[in-house]
């Protein structure tokens, strides 16, 4: 399991979002070839979201930006739950960049 920070960005509502996130990530595996043992086909890269909290918020106003750090757990974790549906795309794509 991982234990990362990870930056993801709404630009529609020009708000950047500051998360906590728990994933269970897997390696990539190469192909094999094999006539006699069938091989093995291999299989890419995956990253299961286990758990999300959302640290910290930041919203756009032209070129300024308004900061806020998250202190309350429910919010924390309401916001990183919204957050692991409606972002995870770009959540786990910047994990697997990193890892």
């Amino acid at each position: 399991m991982i234990d990362c920070e990870v930056t993801v960005e709404d630009p529609d509502r020009r708000i950047r979002f500051r998360l906590r996130v728990q994933a269970l990530f897997r390696r990539a595996r190469r192909s094999r070839p094999g006539w006699s043992d069938g091989g093995d086909p291999g299989a890419p890269a995956e990253v299961e979201l286990v758990r999300v909290w959302c640290l910290g918020v930041s919203i756009w106003c032209g070129s300024e930006s308004i900061e806020a750090d998250l202190c309350d757990e429910a919010i924390q974790r309401r916001l990183g739950d919204w957050c692991a549906t409606d972002q995870e795309e770009q959540i786990v794509e910047w994990i697997l960049r990193t890892e």
